[in-house]
């Protein structure tokens, strides 16, 4: 398996999926804390995942655990607090972590 990384600022969609075209990606991990609100219509969820499948014959997969740092919390559900990405991994953290990078 090879593994590689694609940004969506400024690129076009035709940029963008003829690049993932020419490396012949079998499936894009979007790892996007939030996949669903970007100016870019083409790269919202729905329409990430459709035009894959059209324009490349990929998979589309939406990784949220991978979209989270080290210095930022997220919340599980809606109705969840947020907690740290350590305390997914059973490593309980303050809140707000001392050492935050910035």
């Amino acid at each position: 398996m090879e593994i590689y990384t694609i940004g969506l600022a400024k690129k076009s969609a035709l940029d963008f999926f003829e690049s993932l075209k020419q490396a012949r990606i079998a499936r894009l991990v979007d790892i996007r804390l939030n996949n669903t609100s970007q100016l870019a219509g083409f790269t919202k969820r729905d329409d990430l995942r459709y035009f894959l499948d059209r324009t490349c014959g990929a998979d589309y997969r939406h990784e949220l655990l991978l979209s989270v740092g080290l210095t930022r919390p997220f919340a599980p559900s809606p109705d969840a607090p947020p907690i740290h990405w350590l305390q997914v991994n059973n490593i309980h953290l303050e809140p707000d972590p001392c050492w935050r990078l910035r």
